[in-house]
């Protein structure tokens, strides 16, 4: 009766934070595209992704290198249906949460997952790109499991998976069906890695530690953002004959400066969509930054190391209201 009532509770805990994942959905400002619902939030836990939902953390610039990088990792999370591996395990746990050996099964899957995402995310393997993109944002204090947190696998290994794994096209089954045999191996040495890489060496009245020492971080240059088709130029001419800039003027605004900053999602094939203004200055203006973007023609979609992605991107259109 008391392995029954342990499973039971295992079982209410799994739903209460699938519906703590949905009520965060409610809560936050949602934009949906055909591939994911992009859910922008202040949690100090994310990113993290469940199901087609990524819930991003709004002080991590997604118009930058490292943040299209995050957004690629957790992309491939929501392609590739890592939450229903993540579901399925987590019922069995609640069920046989008494045999070790699940737990280990757990978390070996849950390791690959991660260096799958990280492989899409940064396809040179290149460490200091990946150091660049992990050191992005701070650790989350909780995960809100059974979602996908871009924190959730330790590093050390991550980075040690991502730079020297030879065997990256190895199938997605052939990785499943080696968890029994890593869940073996990582019993039968857990004391000796522990002693190796942990323990502090000492030597007479001196005692010396081990530090993890980050790659070296430098700019990465594979990534390529977003465009408008032609440059500056092709934009500004673009702007001349779709922008109605009297707007401002007919709504009798006072003289001054009306910066609207627009948000969109251009996908790889340069398409245009969820086109918000992410500030009003009133007016019309934002309406009309919204609608003469929304409107326009496809863009250049994003590259990472030379393939189309998917990107947010942010664009400033200025309204000038002169003295009469």
């Amino acid at each position: 009766m008391l392995l029954f009532s342990i499973s039971a509770c295992l079982l209410f805990i799994l739903v209460l934070r699938i519906l703590k994942l949905y009520r965060f959905k409610k809560i936050y400002p949602v934009n949906t595209t055909s591939e994911f619902n992009f859910i922008n939030t202040d949690l100090k836990q994310a990113p993290f992704s469940f199901l087609k939902n990524i819930f991003w953390r709004n002080d991590i610039s997604i118009g930058e290198p490292t943040g299209q990088q995050i957004l690629q990792h957790e992309l491939t999370h929501v392609k590739q249906k890592h939450t229903f591996d993540k579901l399925f395990m987590q019922i069995i746990l609640s069920v046989f949460w008494m045999n070790p050996f699940y737990w280990l099964i757990r978390s070996e899957l849950y390791f690959i997952h991660e260096f799958i995402a990280d492989e899409k995310a940064v396809n040179n393997k290149d460490a200091s790109a990946f150091a660049a993109m992990l050191l992005h944002a701070q650790f989350g204090k909780t995960i809100f499991s059974p979602a996908q947190s871009f924190f959730y696998s330790p590093i050390k290994r991550r980075l040690l998976m991502l730079t020297t794994s030879k065997q990256s096209r190895l199938s997605y089954t052939r990785r499943i069906l080696t968890l029994p045999l890593l869940a073996t191996v990582l019993l039968l040495f857990s004391c000796t890695l522990q002693k190796e890489n942990d323990m502090p060496i000492i030597q007479g009245d001196t005692m010396q530690t081990f530090k993890f020492t980050p790659p070296k971080i430098v700019a990465d240059t594979n990534f390529v953002t977003a465009s408008f088709p032609g440059g500056h130029d092709a934009w500004q001419k673009f702007l001349e004959q779709n922008l109605n800039s009297n707007i401002p003027v007919d709504k009798g605004s006072p003289p001054g400066t009306y910066k609207v900053i627009v948000s969109f999602l251009v996908d790889a094939n340069g398409k245009v969509s969820n086109v918000k203004a992410i500030n009003n200055p009133g007016y019309g203006t934002a309406e009309e930054a919204v609608r003469v973007i929304a409107n326009g023609p496809d863009w250049v979609a994003a590259k990472n190391n030379n393939s189309p992605v998917s990107s947010m991107v942010k664009q400033d259109i200025t309204f000038q209201v002169s003295e009469q």
